[in-house]
């Protein structure tokens, strides 16, 4: 049994070696800008952490924990399914991880890891809720409503800063074959992407309660399955923004586009603007907005 490491295969695989002597670990830690103890003299990978610790403030600290995490995850991809061990996508998404957390957008997510209820994040004083974007975005709200026997609807809200409805879509379709909940997901996300582009909108934050494609976009690596297919669309079409963020959020916090999502009446569609809002969502356009003030 080969006990080497995997990733860069020079020493026998410790946690030791994996957090602090693994060259391609070190190449995380220069990309996230943090300075780790590289001594010898240290027998068990909790002395090391501690040492570490004391140098750090609590921002650094969440940051090294993230890190840690995120590298020992793409070390297991790499392992169990194959997937590339490139260094910018994890850094990437340690940096989306920690904004997910300084916004409280991190929602819980069922052991499918597909879409669940989940219970969100406590915000301004133990209330919990959509969030505009940062200046400079325009964030959309995508989601899919699945339903054996009756179609697949699609529905997209984008909003800016204040929180104002820029425009939104909603789609029922007959689906011929079996309807997949990933797919019809991303393809609301491609379909918010190339409409944000056409509006001429360069940043964009992209909120999904599908865990399975905003993983698939985070980590993005080329495969042949139909959701694969419809992911490297998505990419490639968002190459031509400025900055995309994909963002994971709980259901709860995705209820306008999940709303518009089992609105539209089977074989039609719907498109509105600020000034043409559906009633059905008015009022929880209004809620989100609430949280807010």
């Amino acid at each position: 049994m080969d006990v080497s490491c995997p990733i860069c295969c020079c020493e026998v695989e410790t946690c030791l070696h994996f957090a602090r002597g693994c060259g391609w670990v070190g190449g995380l830690w220069d990309g996230l800008e943090l300075e780790v103890k590289t001594k010898v003299g240290y027998e068990r990978v909790r002395e090391w952490v501690e040492d570490v610790w004391q140098d750090y403030d609590e921002g650094q600290r969440e940051l090294f924990m993230v890190g840690l995490w995120a590298a020992w995850e793409r070390r297991n991809k790499m392992v169990f399914e194959n997937k590339p061990v490139q260094i910018d996508p994890v850094i990437r998404r340690v940096r989306e991880l920690m904004r997910e957390v300084k916004e409280g957008i991190v929602g819980g997510f069922d052991d499918a890891g597909q879409k669940g209820e989940g219970t969100g994040s406590d915000m301004e004083g133990g209330r919990g809720g959509w969030r505009p974007p940062r200046e400079g975005f325009v964030k959309i709200n995508v989601d899919a409503g699945v339903k054996e026997g009756c179609g697949t609807g699609l529905g997209i809200i984008c909003r800016d800063e204040q929180g104002g409805v820029l425009w939104g879509w909603a789609e029922r379709r007959w689906e011929v074959m079996e309807p997949r909940v990933a797919e019809a997901e991303a393809e609301a996300i491609f379909l918010g992407i190339h409409k944000a582009k056409a509006l001429g909108y360069s940043a964009v934050i992209m909120e999904s309660d599908c865990k399975v494609v905003v993983d698939e976009l985070r980590m993005y690596s080329k495969g042949r399955s139909d959701l694969h297919m419809v992911v490297h669309d998505i990419v490639e079409l968002s190459k031509d923004l400025d900055s995309v963020v994909w963002s994971l959020v709980s259901r709860k916090f995705n209820r306008v586009a999940h709303e518009l999502a089992h609105f539209s009446p089977m074989g039609e569609s719907i498109s509105f603007d600020r000034n043409s809002i559906p009633i059905c969502i008015a009022n929880v356009v209004v809620g989100d907005l609430s949280y807010n003030i």
